[in-house]
């Protein structure tokens, strides 16, 4: 019998201080969305599997998420990590999606 690990990552996890809009245009979008980085503020290194995880990770659930173990925060008394926000992975930019995550561009304001 084989056990299988998984791959501890290093994931930037940042808010978007748009982040409803985003969310909303993510459920009408088909194609990768351009995320202005200007909207973004890093508030997390987390230190797991992957983006799923991350995300769990970077809520306030049973107490301030900061707190696991896993979690370098970077702000203050951060909010959870909500649709709309954005993680980095392996260097490719995932916005979270109301199920699931989608990948977007980054781009800088124009």
């Amino acid at each position: 019998m084989s056990t299988k690990t998984e791959e501890i990552k290093m994931i930037e996890v940042f808010h978007n201080s748009d982040y409803m809009e985003f969310g909303r245009k993510l459920s009408n979008e088909d194609k990768e969305l351009d995320v202005p980085k200007e909207l973004l503020e890093k508030v997390a290194d987390v230190k797991t599997t992957g983006l799923d995880a991350a995300y769990c990770l970077t809520n306030n659930i049973e107490y301030p998420w900061p707190e696991n173990v896993e979690v370098t925060a970077i702000k203050d008394k951060p909010r959870s990590t909500s649709v709309g926000d954005v993680m980095i992975m392996d260097g490719i930019s995932f916005m979270v999606a109301d199920h699931g995550f989608k990948k977007v561009n980054l781009v800088d304001k124009t």
